[in-house]
């Protein structure tokens, strides 16, 4: 695990004012500006990890990721866990008695069938929980390295 706690800025949220519904002064907000840091730790999935798709197999690398964002008194603003992780290795793996016999799988090709090769349109993958009852998943490209800072 890796952890990096040199994470800072600045929190703003415009949130209703206490006590107004969308039926009492609607439109009426209250500003909230505040100094934060942030906690992100990272931990390496031992894999990869075999995700069996009958004839095709996918073998996914996965890091684990959990973030905190805290304002200046303690006080948790954000939490975050979810993985990353890199889609892009697919093999093909047709069915023999052998392999239906090791994967303990229900036998649904024929031995020596294949089907039809599966390449996923993305091959890294972001999804995280928030416990605000949100999910994320984000797909996408490993893009072109761009030269200078981020």
């Amino acid at each position: 695990s890796h952890v990096d706690k040199t994470g800072y800025g600045i929190h703003t949220t415009c949130m209703p004012s206490p006590g107004t519904t969308p039926e009492q002064i609607p439109g009426i907000f209250h500003f909230l500006c505040e100094n934060y840091t942030e906690e992100l730790k990272f931990t390496l999935v031992e894999g990869p990890v075999r995700n069996r798709a009958g004839t095709n197999e996918q073998m996914v690398g996965a890091v684990k990721y959990e973030q905190s964002i805290k304002n200046e008194s303690g006080k948790p603003i954000h939490e975050e866990n979810g993985m990353y992780m890199y889609l892009g290795d697919m093999y093909h793996h047709p069915a023999s008695c052998k392999s239906i016999k090791d994967d303990v799988g229900a036998v649904r090709l024929k031995p020596g069938s294949d089907g039809q090769p599966f390449v996923p349109k993305h091959k890294l993958s972001r999804s995280g929980t928030i416990p605000h009852g949100s999910s994320i998943l984000l797909l996408g490209e490993n893009g072109e390295k761009q030269p200078g800072p981020p």
